[in-house]
């Protein structure tokens, strides 16, 4: 069990350090005025994270990426709001400084965000569906198998709030914010490229 807990947390790291709209979203809500906004989007992501665990564990995830025309919904919809919050972001520029100043943060909406973006990712239900039927020994008791799956949640969440507290140094994150309007188009242009790579993927 040791040995497949350590495979686990081993490409789950290789994975999540993968730039993705996960990173993007949480770099985004890092840079805003309140950090809480990117705790209520890594919150978000995590049960995103658990629900697609759960699909993994109860075999529907299986069925949904052997094909068909759920998954190719599925896939296209994951595809098309990854595009939409990139094109709001392209758009924005460096218009959240601004809004920022005059508006408190939306948490609601960095939790949105965060769920949606995680749970329509079809490669991140492939990830759990290969971790929970080729990593882990399916042999494994049901309790054993919810081990996994606390460790695996508990591991990326705390990743993304290290990354968080990482930009949120006053040096990194005053040289960041001097870049806003420019990260903000990267990061849009970003988003809309993977959600066109997702939408055109297999």
């Amino acid at each position: 069990m040791g040995a497949d807990l350590m495979v686990m947390l081993g490409i789950l790291f290789a994975t999540i350090i993968i730039p993705g709209p996960d990173m993007l979203l949480i770099s985004k809500y890092s840079l805003s005025r309140d950090p809480k906004a990117a705790l209520f989007c890594n919150i978000g992501i995590s049960i995103g994270v658990i629900i697609h665990m759960a699909l993994a564990l109860i075999g529907l995830a299986a069925v949904m990426a052997a094909g068909g025309w759920v998954y190719k919904i599925f896939k296209l919809a994951g595809a098309l709001y990854v595009m939409y919050l990139g094109l709001q972001s392209f758009r924005a520029g460096g218009s959240l400084k601004k809004i920022d100043k005059r508006i408190k943060p939306d948490y609601k909406k960095a939790f949105r965000q965060g769920l949606l973006t995680n749970l329509l990712n079809v490669k991140v239900m492939i990830f759990m569906l290969v971790i929970f039927t080729q990593v882990i020994d399916p042999a494994y008791s049901l309790a054993q198998k919810l081990v996994f799956a606390a460790i695996l949640v508990t591991s990326a969440f705390l990743f993304w709030a290290g990354f968080t507290f990482f930009i949120r140094r006053p040096k990194v994150y005053k040289h960041l914010k001097k870049s806003e309007q420019h990260i903000n188009m990267v990061f849009g242009a970003l988003l809309i490229l993977f959600g066109l790579l997702l939408a055109v993927s297999p």
